[in-house]
């Protein structure tokens, strides 16, 4: 009977852990979907803020004694980098150009055909016009 009675014991324990852990992982689920429907914090937005933290702890600085050959190399990355921004700027400004509408490339074209064709409609116009008005001339 003793021997039933301890094995029972941590039967029951195991299952009362399980319902605990199960408990609190339901509870843990429901409260981070809280923090992000409340406060917009997604894991992201933690991993960045834990990262900027962590990187503003731990730096190194170093120099080097200022000498002709230092002072080319610096001024060789200033011009560099002015470099890359204006090619990236021009990159920009051709990605503009290429994405013009179909109006603002043709538009002169659009302006003569509209105008071909109002043109073309009051000529029919006037012929239907006439062709009534020699119509009713014959009827009276």
């Amino acid at each position: 009977m003793n021997l039933k009675k301890d094995i029972s014991i941590p039967i029951m324990a195991k299952k009362l852990f399980k319902k605990i852990i199960i408990i609190s992982i339901l509870c843990l689920t429901f409260a981070m979907v809280f923090v992000w429907a409340v406060f917009n914090i997604t894991p992201l937005k933690i991993t960045q803020y834990l990262g900027t933290q962590l990187a503003s702890v731990v730096g190194i600085s170093t120099s080097v004694p200022s000498n002709p050959f230092s002072e080319l190399a610096r001024q060789l990355q200033e011009k560099e980098y002015l470099l890359e921004n204006k090619e990236k700027q021009l990159e920009v400004k051709e990605e503009e150009l290429l994405q013009e509408s179909f109006l603002d490339r043709y538009w002169p074209l659009f302006l003569i055909l509209t105008g071909g064709i109002l043109l073309i409609l009051i000529l029919i116009n006037f012929y239907f016009d006439h062709r009534r008005k020699k119509f009713f001339r014959k009827i009276l």
